[in-house]
């Protein structure tokens, strides 16, 4: 078990079976190192809930093509919900924060872009594009 002191005066524990004394460097002791990074990996794993539970469409395809689109687009809606919210909170307008008053919830984000009366340009796929891409897929998973 590692207990980390931390500025903020809380005290944090992580339970591993990996020696903080691998981890060690001339300027931090291996604890604070190792608590780094279970810090990156729980921010990937957050990350990954969100998309998961809050953007990415359900589908029962079996095309993988399919479920990559999907993903990607989720993805690509949850990195637009993640600017909104840096954006916002840089901001001291009263956007429609969720209830604790640091972000907008997903939903409500998702809702904006569909009520959103503005109308978006977008331009043409250039031929061909799409199909060099799903052909990167499908050598990548053949």
């Amino acid at each position: 078990m590692l207990i980390i002191d931390d500025p903020t005066d809380a005290l944090t524990q992580f339970y591993t079976n990996r020696d903080p004394r691998e981890f060690a460097t001339k300027e931090r002791n291996g604890a604070e190192v190792l608590a780094e990074k279970f810090r990156g990996r729980w921010r990937v794993e957050t990350s990954y809930r969100v998309i998961k539970n809050r953007f990415l469409p359900q589908s029962g395809s079996s095309q993988i093509e399919h479920r990559m689109f999907l993903f990607g687009y989720a993805v690509l809606l949850y990195n637009m919900w993640t600017v909104a919210n840096a954006i916002g909170a840089d901001r001291d307008d009263d956007h429609d924060l969720g209830e604790d008053g640091k972000y907008w919830k997903a939903i409500v984000f998702l809702s904006n872009m569909i009520d959103d009366p503005g109308s978006l340009e977008i331009g043409e796929v250039p031929e061909g594009e799409l199909s060099e891409f799903i052909e990167m897929i499908r050598k990548g998973f053949t």
